[in-house]
């Protein structure tokens, strides 16, 4: 309304009116075409440089195709030596294969060298048996020591039986015999203790038979009686 009021007051004036309507239509149309121009010419620049670069990178994808091909005839040779070689048997290994193949010895100790050692051990043993003991009396010898432990379990053994028997007698001792069997079993306990203190050291020495041992195991028999 404002503006038709001001055109009015134009034309009264005798001033032709702007017809703004028409100069907004013609300015829209002017943007379009320039818009439209622009936009032709980023194409046309943009089809111009790809043509360019598919003309520059044209022989250099048959260079590349080339390289390649090579590249994999190469290989090719280079695989085929590969599995020559491979296929090809190591004489080195050959012959380290061999060798212990001879010798499965290789690396052990002989079996008559382990043999000659136990020999050497026996004879130094029965040499340390043999041997003159500077701690033995005169008149006796050292006991074996097989001998010793099997006098020593046989007096363990013996303690055991008195003392079951000494518990098995009554509490109430008034009988003759019962006095005497008490005092009997004393005995031997006292007895079987002392042999144990005996065969217990490291070194039993025993009187020097002059026939056999039979002494000393006639002995030991009686104590464990």
């Amino acid at each position: 309304m404002f503006l038709g009021c001001l055109r009015e007051k134009q034309i009264r004036r005798g001033i032709t009116p702007k017809d703004f309507e028409r100069e907004n239509k013609l300015r829209v149309k002017q943007l379009q075409a320039e818009n439209r121009e622009s936009e032709h010419r980023r194409r046309a620049e943009a089809k111009q440089q790809e043509d360019f670069k598919l003309k520059k990178f044209k022989s250099a994808r048959s260079r590349v195709y080339s390289e390649e091909s090579k590249k994999e005839h190469v290989d090719f040779i280079n695989a085929n030596a590969w599995e020559v070689i491979k296929k090809a048997p190591s004489t080195r290994f050959s012959h380290v294969e061999a060798s212990r193949s001879v010798h499965r010895s290789y690396g052990r100790i002989p079996r008559y060298l382990l043999e000659r050692k136990e020999q050497w051990a026996r004879e130094e043993a029965e040499r340390r048996r043999n041997a003159p003991d500077p701690d033995c009396p005169p008149g006796m010898v050292l006991l074996d020591e097989d001998e010793r432990v099997r006098t020593l379990e046989v007096l363990h053994k013996s303690l055991v039986e008195a003392q079951t028997r000494m518990n098995a007698m009554p509490l109430c001792i008034e009988t003759f015999s019962q006095i005497r069997r008490k005092n009997e079993l004393e005995t031997k306990l006292q007895e079987i203790e002392d042999a144990i203190k005996v065969f217990d050291r490291a070194k039993v020495y025993i009187a020097a038979p002059l026939k056999d041992s039979s002494n000393s195991r006639e002995h030991t028999a009686s104590l464990a009686a």
